[in-house]
């Protein structure tokens, strides 16, 4: 048998013989199996996915006022073996020969009778490659508050304590065992912070008639219309949600079967997750999924930010059961029934309050109930928050008031995937022709101009200079006659000869095309 180190042992001995009650003490014990023709190996209370587990030794501190009797029912026989102890150096099994069966006991060392309160022995086993419901030797109430209060997840065990075992009679054999015990003082009932309550508006869709299986993408859409997406479920379940074969699925994969369907089954936190992360609208929304958090911090975290929670639970917070088997890529999924999704809104300090898709907005449901209901769907919920980003779909620009010359007009666009909106000014303006008028003729001595003008105003704009003309001969021959009429000089007789002749005509054209020409 493998030991603690002494001085640690003398540590928890001596610890756990004078500390209160009310923990978990699976840690101060020694866990050990043994494979077959192998070693014996230590290991924490939990193992998993091991082919061969012929053997199981538990030992509990000597300083306790109980012991555990506990014993196995192995491969090839009819009959539990014999219990040992679990102070003393034996061991539950037989070599060789597969456990297929556990049982567990906590006996008070005076009386020598099984103890059904305070001390608290759960545990289950993996056979089958699923883990079945938590086994217990305690009573009923005890083994549901040890849930509520470690969060302990998955189904719990309904027998009756002389009955109570983990494992199948089909002959499966055991490949993971996981082991918890608790000390209790009293039953605690589950209660929020005295006098306080807190609940926020949600949108509410009613699953009963068109979606009596869509729990979970009623939940979804109640959440993403809280934060203003335009999304109905139909459009959720035909666009976004993940579906597959209901009497073959996983339920972290897809949902099994028609939601709009009475036979369909349902899916788990991750499909939501996905679907909605996948949703492509204007505002951008981020899903994550939360596993192990209790109810209460949910409220805590979220709630009481005003931020709606997606959980699993059971229809009417039913307590759980273990439902059909479902078998998909060669493994065994089981599938807790009656599960059920809802929007967790508020609290109070008896009760959690959720928008409920099978009966109404603000259902009050006991916090013992919702916790039991909740850890037995293994603590699973969505959470969805804003990103921040937004990329609205617009449609053209429309103008309602249009815009003069002189007064400012308004336009506005409407996001085609929502019913956002936005308008803009539009600064007055002027109205200008294409084409251009000319204000100005250009003469042989001065240019012109053209622009083009408003045709609602004398505004003018994109003012162009037009060359001065050039004269061809016959211009120049009139041209120097104006001149020798309107001057007495003769300015442009350069051989002042009292006539114009070629050469004077040569150097007008000149000083007409800007040249810079002496003249006179």
């Amino acid at each position: 048998m493998l030991k603690k180190p002494s001085f640690l042992l003398a540590l928890i001995i001596f610890l756990t013989a004078f500390s209160v009650s009310a923990v978990e003490v699976s840690v101060y014990a020694d866990f050990l199996y043994q494979p077959s023709g192998s070693d014996w190996t230590e290991f924490d209370g939990f193992i998993e996915n091991e082919s061969y587990i012929d053997c199981l030794k538990i030992q509990t501190s000597s300083s306790k006022s109980y012991y555990l009797s506990y014993q196995t029912y192995n491969e090839g026989k009819t009959y539990f073996y014999p219990a040992v102890t679990s102070i003393e150096n034996d061991y539950a099994g037989l070599a060789g020969r597969r456990i297929q069966k556990l049982k567990i006991n906590v006996v008070d060392k005076s009386t020598g009778k099984n103890i059904t309160e305070k001390i608290v022995v759960m545990y289950r086993v993996k056979t089958g490659g699923r883990w079945l419901a938590w086994a217990s030797s305690a009573a009923l109430d005890w083994r549901y508050f040890v849930q509520r209060k470690y969060g302990l997840t998955g189904v719990i065990d309904k027998a009756d304590v002389a009955n109570n075992y983990a494992g199948l009679d089909d002959g499966s054999f055991i490949t993971g065992i996981e082991i918890r015990i608790f000390e209790e003082n009293e039953i605690i009932t589950s209660l929020g912070e005295s006098g306080t309550t807190k609940f926020f508006d949600v949108p509410y869709i009613n699953q009963a008639n068109t979606y009596p299986t869509g729990c979970e993408s009623v939940s979804a859409v109640m959440t993403l219309q809280y934060y203003g997406l335009d999304i109905t479920v139909d459009e959720f379940i035909d666009s976004y949600l993940e579906k597959g074969s209901v009497d073959s699925f996983d339920p972290d994969e897809c949902f099994g079967g028609d939601p709009r369907s009475s036979t369909g089954m349902g899916c788990y936190a991750p499909v939501i997750e996905r679907a909605v992360n996948s949703i492509n609208k204007c505002m951008k929304l981020k899903a994550e999924t939360l596993c192990g958090k209790s109810l209460n911090d949910l409220c805590k975290e979220y709630v009481d930010n005003d931020i709606p929670v997606i959980v699993w639970a059971t229809v009417g917070m039913e307590t759980p059961r273990n439902g059909k088997k479902l078998s998909y890529n060669g493994k065994t999924i089981q599938w807790i029934a009656p599960e059920h999704c809802l929007v967790l809104v508020g609290y109070t300090e008896h009760h959690y309050i959720f928008n409920d898709p099978l009966n109404k907005k603000y259902t009050y449901y006991l916090r013992n109930n919702a916790e039991i209901a909740y850890y037995g769907l293994g603590a699973q919920a969505v959470v969805v928050t804003p990103t921040g980003e937004v990329n609205h779909s617009f449609d053209d620009w429309v103008i309602d008031i249009g815009a003069t010359c002189t007064t400012a007009g308004i336009k506005s666009r409407r996001c085609n995937e929502c019913d956002f909106s936005e308008t803009q000014a539009i600064e007055p303006y002027h109205n200008y022709n294409t084409e251009y008028t000319v204000d100005k003729q250009p003469t042989h001595f001065e240019e012109g101009c053209k622009s083009r003008h408003c045709i609602n105003c004398d505004e003018i704009t994109d003012v162009m200079v037009i060359p001065k003309t050039i004269p061809n001969g016959e211009d120049l021959v009139n041209l120097s006659k104006e001149l020798l009429m309107l001057s007495d000089n003769l300015l442009f007789d350069y051989a002042a000869d009292g006539k114009i002749d070629l050469l004077d005509l040569i150097r007008l054209k000149r000083y007409i095309a800007g040249e810079n020409v002496t003249i006179g």
